[in-house]
């Protein structure tokens, strides 16, 4: 990287992502318009006013203007240096009044995720990442589990079925394999889990860069491996099937999956 401002991105990321956190729990009890983006997909006011806040603030601070985002649907950007940023993950979970929602940032340079960040304003837990400086939840760094066995693990898997007609027979297969998963409707809560070790990994099918930028980063900083379906490092311009796991029985996930 060049120039000596990037090393005070993350703080920017830190500092974009605590404030952001205030605008939802200061503006949520108000009242807000819910917006039905597609038959099963809505977004609210407060996403987009989250989002409006993130672009300018990052924009003024370091002068990189280029912004993939979850609110913005056909984005042009700079492929070289930009933004990946979801305003609201997690946006049903809000609307309906339950716990897991929150922000997420990252910085992508050269095709490399430099720096990454995820905030759950309603706990106030920050999970950070710089490429090679590791993983943290606030101020403690953190590391994926240590189960090296597939049939005594947790796996979270998206909630997102009818995106894709095979994610409910791979759903059926992971749930032969392990001991038990979970939903929680929110992607960027369940990477963060696998990054500290509390679940094992996490199966996206047919997402998008704005759910799995920031996540990727945190989670091999915390020692874990993400993927696509074949095993292949992501490719930024063409996410699609993503597992994040411990890296422990990575390769056994994949043998069950099949894309759609």
């Amino acid at each position: 990287m060049q120039g000596n401002k990037k090393t005070s991105y993350l703080q920017y990321i830190k500092s974009a992502l605590v404030n952001a956190g205030k605008i939802i729990e200061n503006t949520k009890s108000e009242g807000y318009k819910v917006i039905r983006k597609h038959i099963k997909e809505m977004v609210t006011e407060i996403d987009m006013a989250v989002q409006t806040y993130l672009i300018d603030y990052l924009s003024a601070e370091t002068g990189c203007t280029s912004f993939i985002s979850e609110e913005i649907r056909i984005p042009a950007y700079d492929h070289n240096e930009f933004w990946v940023i979801d305003p609201l993950d997690g946006t049903h979970n809000f609307i309906a009044g339950l716990p897991f929602y929150g922000i997420s940032i990252a910085y992508v340079e050269n095709s490399s995720i430099e720096y990454a960040g995820i905030y759950f304003p309603q706990s106030q837990l920050l999970y950070h990442a710089q490429r090679g400086k590791g993983a943290y939840k606030n101020d403690t760094k953190i590391q994926v589990s240590v189960n090296d066995d597939i049939e005594k693990s947790i796996i979270a898997y998206d909630n997102q079925f009818y995106l894709d007609k095979q994610s409910i027979t791979n759903f059926i297969k992971i749930q032969e394999k392990v001991f038990t998963t979970r939903i929680l409707g929110v992607a960027a809560r369940d990477a963060c889990f696998v990054a500290e070790g509390v679940l094992d990994a996490r199966i996206w099918n047919n997402t998008k860069l704005c759910d799995v930028a920031a996540a990727s980063l945190i989670v091999k900083e915390a020692g874990g491996s993400i993927t696509d379906f074949d095993g292949n490092q992501l490719d930024l311009h063409a996410i699609r099937d993503v597992v994040c796991s411990n890296g422990k029985f990575h390769d056994e996930i994949l043998s069950v999956l099949k894309r759609g």
